[in-house]
C-alpha cells in the first residue's frame, strides 16, 4: 500500500518568511506544534512526530510520521519545503530505518 502524505493540518501556524533572525526559534515551534498535534491524533501510534528527512536538490525534504499503519506522513513546510519524488513508494521498514538512522546520528 503506497505511502499517503498530508499537508499540514490548519491550526498549525506557519513559519513566517522574512524574520531570518528568528527562523530557528519559529522552526522549533512549528515542529513542536505539528509534533503535540500528530500526538494527540494518534497517541498510541509507534513513532508518531518522528522526523524523517531525504536529501533534495541543495536541501531537504522533511516529513513527520503521523501513523505506520496505513503509513501517513505530514509534509513539514521548513527549510524550502522540498518534496522527496519517491515518498508514495517509502515501506514502513523504510521509515523505521530511517528513524534508526536519525536516531544513531543523534547519539554521537
Amino acid at each position: 500500500m503506497p505511502c499517503k502524505v498530508y499537508a499540514p493540518p490548519t491550526g498549525i501556524e506557519p513559519i513566517p518568511l522574512g524574520d531570518w533572525q528568528n527562523w530557528q526559534k519559529h522552526e522549533k515551534r512549528y515542529t513542536d506544534d505539528l509534533n503535540k498535534w500528530c500526538k494527540r491524533e494518534n497517541p498510541s501510534g509507534k513513532l508518531v512526530g518522528e522526523i524523517v528527512r531525504f536529501p533534495v536538490a541543495d536541501g531537504f525534504a522533511a516529513y513527520m510520521v503521523l501513523r505506520l499503519r496505513p503509513l501517513e506522513l505530514i509534509h513539514m513546510e521548513i527549510g524550502d519545503a522540498w518534496n522527496f519524488q519517491y515518498i508514495e513508494r517509502l515501506t514502513v521498514k523504510d521509515i523505521r530505518k530511517q528513524v534508526q538512522h536519525n536516531q544513531f546520528l543523534a547519539s554521537r
